[in-house]
């Protein structure tokens, strides 16, 4: 009779005992898989499949090893390893990333002595597989993944715990299944799915209690406990509620989220209630304490904040921050509106008078003066005192001696205007004009009678009008200075230096006449800088900037002219608003002349030698140094450079290189080298061609060198699995669509074939696929080198 060993998912059956029961072998066999099945579906039901415990996979030599330990997989079974594996037989592997598990395995084992036992054995023995697969290739089923390798040269270089599975608990669940695993650490447990809920029903007294306890056998500074929330995986929890002890056995709760950025930003400390029972908020600049009248308006708030160095009480436009007696609701006693408006209760002197509302800081009732009228006390240490006073209908700001009631003169006042300086005029006496603001000097209108430091020659009485810069330790000032009784104006800017020149500013007497006293600059800027105007506005002429030119500008219909004497003398040039430029002195010869050389010219309206036909343009003539040559650039709807030789068969439109053997056409209408559709383009050194392009697209040279220099590349590495790529690359026969230029068929490969393999290879710079074959030859090169080394392994192995 065959025995069936195989163990059941599900048992349903037990054996049943008797009195004079025989039994046989498949007896033993059912109890025993009844047992297993239970203890494997047992295990299947509370556990997920990974390691539980060892199994620990290292590197040594380029050899794998893997420690003793047990593992489960996804159908129940134990997977025992002991002991461990000092040296994986992997067998040959090609280089690249490999995903490293175990597989459960039993085989019949401890042959027995004939004619005893069944298949020469008496017992099934574990014996776990250990393999690898390829990163991208699917795990074989059943399989618990242990660790992640890299080979190269058939040796391990680099074992990662990326992808290790470990085991869990299973809790059950309705929607998902919650499970509990060690997360690989000796501290790290984690709760994959669901929510994890602790319940306790007990009226009137404390619910369930969660304990997390640092086992640390005395205080330390910084030493507690934390509650982390981590919605997303990361490195860091995005916050984190935690103790701190001071390391005196007090300690403190502190509340933290994520700094701004991204995932792996560090924890940032928002919140502090301090052992003492404080609540304390990091110095960072935000809002700190919020109440919201609407949760889902995030503008509709109140609260406290941090504002640089500034604690600020804040509120929204429509709503007010209010100090009150007693509680919330109590008698408002002080105001800030959400628009900056401040507003103070009414000031009680005795019970039932109430006077007028007063803000009073470090002074006394403001009736003790005897002056009435609300008053700004702001006191000095030595009793002395600024006051802001309004007192019939006058704003003050006046410092005052020991007592009240004896002011000095008023710094401010505002009566209707603002008035200061001498008798109230806005303007203060100032004889130096160079002194400095830690000397006094404040910006301001100014007169003098003695001026020191104003332009040369000033004396009498001047004015200054003085800008300064804020800092008053320097002497950087803006001044406009003038004398009182002539119309001269006079500007400088001091750089620091009280007796810096002045610059005169250009003005006009009573009859519109200028005269420049020295030399006239304008700004660099681009612009229009000197104009003269006709009737209207928009005819202008004038000289200008546009770019880095100097532009003589004129309405269309006028021109430009150069005359004699003055602006009404006799015209010798002019340019019209078209840009036409024409000379009043004629000659067989151009007016305008080069004298660069004796030979060269320039001609305007004219006609060259022979040519008949009378083109407006600028044109270059010459002897070519008595060669009787003509050469000259004329211009009609295009240019043309032009050379007439006196040997037959010289031609227009073309550019003449050399001595005339060569002519050809260089046009760029659509940025191209343009040549007739029967010529080819060559390149020649001397009278020997180096290469061609020919008018079939056939680039023909004598040979190509490639720049490869190591010294021009970096970032070098070998290429790997050239073979493999090799193989799955192919040549085809082919014809071209379009024959006219290429008849017949062609070898070659298919792009987007290689694309899919090499993509380094391929560019689609002109809309449509091109290949390197200069990049397929060297993986070819590559591909050579590793057939090789596998044959030579091959034929040793066969020796």
């Amino acid at each position: 009779m065959t025995i069936d060993y195989s163990i059941p998912t599900h048992p349903t059956k037990r054996l049943r005992y008797y009195n004079n029961q025989f039994l046989v072998e498949q007896d033993f066999v059912d109890e025993q898989a009844l047992a297993i099945g239970r203890l494997q579906a047992h295990v299947r039901s509370l556990c997920v499949a990974g390691v539980v415990e060892g199994l620990a996979v290292a590197v040594d030599a380029g050899k794998l090893k893997v420690g003793a330990g047990l593992a489960i997989d996804a159908s129940g079974h134990l997977i025992v390893l002991s002991p461990g594996v000092d040296a994986v037989a992997l067998g040959t592997l090609d280089d690249g990333r490999y995903v490293f598990h175990v597989t459960f395995v039993e085989k019949a084992a401890d042959v027995s002595q004939a004619p005893h036992g069944t298949d020469g054995s008496r017992r099934w023995e574990q014996v776990p597989k250990l393999a690898a697969t390829k990163l991208a290739d699917p795990v074989p089923p059943g399989a618990v993944v242990l660790a992640t390798i890299d080979v190269a040269g058939n040796a391990v270089t680099r074992v990662a715990p990326d992808g290790r599975a470990h085991s869990g608990i299973k809790f059950p669940s309705t929607t998902a299944t919650p499970t509990l695993v060690n997360a690989g650490g000796t501290d790290r447990l984690q709760l994959n799915g669901g929510g994890l809920t602790i319940r306790r029903d007990a009226a009137g007294a404390i619910g369930p209690t969660l304990r997390l306890t640092n086992g640390a056998a005395s205080p330390g500074a910084n030493a507690g406990v934390a509650i982390d929330f981590d919605s997303y995986a990361a490195d860091v929890p995005e916050a984190r509620i935690h103790t701190t002890g001071d390391g005196t056995g007090s300690s403190h709760v502190v509340f933290s989220t994520k700094t701004p950025g991204n995932a792996a930003n560090p924890l940032g400390e928002r919140l502090r209630l301090t052992a003492a029972g404080s609540l304390q908020f990091p110095t960072d600049v935000g809002d700190k304490i919020l109440f919201y009248n609407n949760p889902a308006n995030a503008q509709d708030r109140y609260g406290l904040g941090l504002a640089g160095g500034n604690l600020s009480v804040f509120c929204p436009s429509g709503g007010r921050f209010s100090v009150r007696q007693s509680s919330s609701t109590g008698l408002e006693t002080f105001v800030v509106t959400g628009t900056g408006r401040v507003s103070v209760a009414g000031y009680s002197g005795t019970a039932g008078a109430i006077n007028a509302p007063t803000l009073e800081l470090g002074g006394a009732t403001p009736t003790q003066d005897g002056r009435g009228g609300g008053v700004l006390y702001l006191h000095h240490h030595n009793n002395l005192a600024h006051q802001l006073r309004y007192e019939k209908g006058i704003l003050s700001l006046e410092a005052t001696s020991n007592g009240y009631g004896t002011s000095t003169t008023p710094h401010l006042r505002v009566g209707g205007v603002v008035s200061w300086g001498d008798s109230d005029t806005r303007t203060e006496s100032r004889n130096d004009a160079g002194l400095r603001g830690d000397a006094g000097a404040r910006s301001g209108f100014y007169q003098t009678s003695t001026p020191v430091n104003f332009p040369a020659g000033a004396s009498g009485w001047w004015h200054l009008l003085d800008v300064r810069h804020s800092n008053p330790a320097n002497n950087f000032a803006m001044q406009i200075a003038g004398y009182f009784y002539d119309q001269n104006l006079w500007f400088r800017k001091t750089s620091d230096n009280a007796a810096q020149a002045w610059r005169q500013v250009i003005s006009a007497d009573a009859a519109g006449n200028t005269t420049i006293p020295a030399r006239l600059s304008f700004p660099n800027a681009i612009g229009d800088r000197i104009l003269l105007y006709d009737a209207s506005s928009t005819d202008r002429y004038g000289f200008g900037l546009n770019g880095s030119n100097l532009n003589a500008f004129i309405p269309v219909s006028a021109r430009f002219s150069v005359r004699q004497n003055n602006h009404g003398g006799a015209e010798v040039f002019s340019v019209d608003g078209n840009g036409n430029a024409v000379t009043r002195q004629r000659q067989s010869v151009a007016a305008l002349t080069c004298t660069k050389t004796t030979w060269e010219q320039f001609a305007v309206e004219g006609t060259i030698l022979t040519d008949t036909v009378n083109y407006k343009a600028l044109m270059i003539v010459g002897s070519d140094q008595g060669q009787g040559h003509a050469r000259w650039v004329r211009m009609w709807d295009d240019v043309q450079v032009e050379r007439h030789l006196t040997a037959a068969g010289a031609k227009l439109g073309e550019i003449g290189i050399g001595n005339g053997a060569w002519h050809g056409a260089v046009q760029f209408p659509y940025e191209t080298i343009q040549l007739a559709p029967t010529h080819n383009l060559r390149f020649c050194f001397g009278a020997t061609q180096r290469a061609m392009l020919s008018n079939n697209g056939v680039w023909n040279v004598n040979g190509v060198n490639y720049n490869s220099d190591v010294t021009l590349k970096r970032d070098l590495e070998p290429v790997r699995d050239a073979l493999h790529a090799v193989s799955r690359l192919g040549a085809v026969l082919y014809r071209w669509k379009d024959e006219a230029d290429l008849p017949g068929k062609h070898i070659g490969m298919i792009a987007q074939e290689v694309q899919a393999v090499v993509p380094n290879a391929v560019s689609d710079a002109t809309g449509t696929l091109a290949i390197d074959y200069g990049s397929i030859t060297a993986l070819v090169v590559q591909a050579v080198k590793e057939l090789a080394a596998r044959v030579k392994m091959l034929e040793e192995k066969a020796v």
